[in-house]
């Protein structure tokens, strides 16, 4: 019995390059595929006969050894359906990192006493980068707008904000030596 014997389902992968159908098998959250499939982690994932829409999360590809027969490699993707995805990115794009480097009195050296709280989102901080870009004189004119549009567009990318506040804690750390 061959491997496409039991691929019974169809799927749609959304790509830049545009909408890619597959000759698919579901095992609950896993899928099942031909091993060329043109797939990445975070690509929307459409199952055709319900219409069901996932993110992919992982792509393992199983090459099959040459004493067995060619058809037996294949892909195997995880998915998450793509609520759950967007509501999960949302949850870390909300998450707040606190790291006490010591009291503000002893960083300021004098008059400050009790505490003092700052928030520093990714939001502020593209914000900030696309005023920087906009001043900055050697940025010739002509490229200031899509330079901007292109860090609107991160200030607002689910995935971006989920995966920023961590990376900007550690560049922190690291531009202060702690």
């Amino acid at each position: 019995m061959s491997f496409k014997n039991f691929l019974n389902d169809h799927i749609v992968i959304e790509r830049d390059g545009g909408p890619v159908t597959y000759e698919v098998s579901f095992q609950g959250k896993k899928v099942i595929g031909p091993l060329d499939m043109d797939v990445e982690e975070d690509d929307l994932l459409i199952r055709k006969s319900t219409d069901e829409r996932f993110i992919v999360t992982s792509v393992e590809r199983h090459k099959a050894p040459a004493i067995m027969r060619h058809d037996m490699s294949h892909c195997t993707l995880t998915l998450v359906y793509e609520k759950q995805a967007l509501k999960r990115r949302e949850e870390a794009a909300r998450t707040q990192i606190i790291q006490h480097i010591g009291s503000a009195h002893t960083v300021a050296g004098r008059d400050i006493h009790g505490g003092v709280n700052t928030t520093i989102t990714v939001t502020n901080i593209l914000d900030a980068l696309a005023a920087a870009v906009t001043e900055d004189t050697s940025i010739p004119e002509d490229q200031k707008p899509s330079l901007i549009g292109q860090i609107r567009a991160l200030s607002t990318n689910p995935f971006i904000l989920g995966i920023a506040p961590p990376l900007i804690l550690e560049a922190l750390k690291k531009q202060f030596g702690l």
